[in-house]
């Protein structure tokens, strides 16, 4: 009897090593076997996980959503065009104002001559979409300048010589002409005219070749060849009528443009976080 039930003992260890899918005779025994060396058993999630993870699928989902949004407001029309070209804004009649009393000036019709020149030289010109200048309205210019500055640079249409001079002497580096106000004026609304071009997806982007030039322009203020300060007025501009909410500055000119850095500088509605200026000036001992 003994040794029939050892048999049968070792008949069912012996078929529970050939045959895996044979029921375990002590689980506990089993379970310790099927556990590989190094491997950790499974336990359950935590709470703190569980959470996690539902905080998770809600980030994604919330993301998920803009990403939505976003795509319905693409315009994946196919048929739309593709923006392209350069615009340009060029008038004659930003040459009709010089310096009345000294023919050597540094700023005058010259300036303008030379730049077109060049464009055609290069076979630029023709390349370019043309726009009509226009005139700042007095409304425009007042993103920028006081009123009382547009109304007196407005009286020296009717100055003669030597009013011009008194005046200009009150101010540095600049000269006052009978058309310098109507040419400060078209210049100022030549670039608005290509803001509206270039925001309104008429062109990619554009060039106004302008003068008197801008950046030295101050809230009331002549300086530095400069009436109104274009960039600065322009810049306003997007912002009121294009509802753009931050525009990026880059002056490259040999002089620092502190009309346009003190414009912002002093901006009251927190211009420092909406607009970003900056200037690659030389150094002022620099002489050209």
């Amino acid at each position: 009897m003994t040794s029939t039930g050892q048999d049968s003992t070792t008949t069912r260890q012996r078929r529970s090593r050939h045959n895996p899918h044979s029921p375990p005779h002590d689980s506990s025994v089993t379970s310790k076997r099927g556990v590989k060396k190094g491997a950790l058993l499974h336990s359950s999630p935590s709470l703190a996980e569980l959470k996690k993870k539902g905080r998770m699928k809600k980030l994604s989902q919330a993301a998920e959503q803009d990403l939505v949004v976003g795509l319905k407001e693409l315009d994946v029309n196919l048929e739309a065009k593709t923006l392209s070209g350069t615009g340009l804004v060029f008038d004659e009649q930003l040459n009709e104002f010089h310096c009345l009393w000294d023919d050597s000036f540094p700023e005058g019709p010259e300036r303008l001559h030379a730049i077109k020149e060049q464009l055609i030289q290069e076979g630029l010109l023709d390349r370019c979409v043309s726009f009509q200048a226009r005139f700042a309205e007095k409304e425009e210019l007042m993103l920028v300048h006081s009123l009382e500055y547009i109304d007196l640079m407005e009286t020296t249409q009717y100055m003669n010589e030597g009013e011009l001079r008194i005046l200009a002497d009150t101010y540095d580096s600049v000269y006052l002409h009978p058309n310098s106000y109507t040419c400060a004026c078209l210049a100022s609304g030549s670039v608005l005219r290509l803001v509206d071009a270039v925001l309104g997806n008429e062109i990619r982007n554009g060039m106004a070749i302008i003068r008197p030039p801008g950046h030295h322009a101050q809230h009331s203020l002549m300086d530095g060849y400069c009436m109104f300060n274009h960039v600065a007025v322009a810049a306003r501009y997007a912002q009121k009528k294009h509802a753009i909410q931050r525009v990026l500055i880059v002056d490259w000119d040999v002089h620092h443009g502190h009309g346009t850095q003190f414009t912002f500088d002093q901006d009251p509605s927190g211009g420092q976080s909406s607009f970003i200026w900056t200037c690659s000036h030389c150094h002022p001992s620099v002489i050209f």
